[in-house]
């Protein structure tokens, strides 16, 4: 969700083509833990030439990289600190509408499909979700939500893959949404969030399900992850830490994989929206590990 797109009718999106250009990670002083937040393992400022670096919003593992995917509708392949120096970028090749308008191109969250057919990609504003091909140069189908279901800006901000369904958790923050293979959709009704509104979530290698939420103040942001728990009927989610960013880093994606000496590591991106005054930080941050979770249905 960025400033712009309070300039919805006015073409405001300029389609670019595939490039491939050298990144930095500027190691940043890791800031001092609170008693109520989890020490980071790795906290790097993201810069490159390319101007779609910018508005992160989902964020996914592909082998050895990161992928990511932006408000202005591309997807950005980062290697990890000291994996690399060069990142991709390439528009995603469809989306709700005309590529002329930010508005159709408002991709926020990112999960590869359970069937291994490629990646699904979630758009705000139209609340669609599409899946693209693993190169992520074709649109392989399209499901489309009902408008009147959410406000413009607050739909689909994480989807993640369980199983054979598509778990979908909107910016409300009201409910949770699980899509079977066959297109059939059940929707539950999600407690704890507290006025807080999700950002992202991912599904740990253990089981467990985790939560980015976000609450804007007049004075900043706070950035909190909670876990995801099923109940009878229902979910809830169970805040347990606040990350120690700057007053406006914004986290709109997260991603999950083993740890080298066990536990999980999450990998975390911030959305600047595609302002100066704003940063692009990559986070890593280690959890450990944990009895495992059913992520079976309510």
């Amino acid at each position: 969700m960025t400033g712009g797109d309070r300039n919805w009718e006015k073409p405001n999106r300029t389609p670019r083509g595939i490039a491939t250009v050298p990144v930095r990670f500027e190691a940043l002083p890791i800031p001092e833990a609170s008693a109520r937040s989890l020490p980071l393992a790795g906290l790097w400022e993201v810069r490159a030439s390319d101007p779609r670096l910018g508005g992160l919003s989902g964020l996914a593992l592909d082998g050895h990289r990161l992928l990511a995917v932006t408000d202005d509708g591309a997807v950005i392949g980062l290697p990890k600190p000291g994996g690399g120096r060069l990142a991709t970028f390439q528009d995603l090749p469809a989306g709700p509408g005309p590529p002329f308008w930010k508005k159709y191109r408002d991709s926020e969250s990112l999960t590869r499909d359970p069937s291994g057919r490629g990646w699904w990609v979630g758009f705000e504003f139209q609340h669609s979700l599409y899946l693209f091909s693993h190169d992520f140069t074709r649109a392989l189908h399209r499901v489309r939500f009902p408008q009147e279901r959410w406000p413009p800006n607050e739909s689909l901000e994480a989807v993640i893959g369980v199983g054979r369904w598509l778990l979908l958790v909107p910016e409300t923050g009201q409910e949770v949404w699980f899509r079977e293979a066959d297109g059939a959709v059940s929707v539950y009704p999600l407690s704890g969030a507290d006025g807080q509104h999700p950002a992202d979530a991912v599904r740990l290698p253990d089981g467990r399900m985790l939560v980015l939420l976000r609450s804007v103040r007049p004075w900043g942001i706070a950035n909190r992850l909670a876990w995801l728990k099923a109940g009878r009927g229902a979910f809830r989610l169970e805040p347990f830490a606040e990350l120690p960013l700057g007053a406006f880093d914004n986290v709109e994606g997260v991603a999950a994989e083993r740890g080298q000496a066990g536990g999980t590591r999450l990998w975390l991106v911030t959305d600047n929206d595609f302002s100066d005054r704003r940063r692009t930080l990559l986070i890593a941050l280690d959890l450990p590990e944990a009895t495992p979770a059913s992520s079976r249905r309510p």
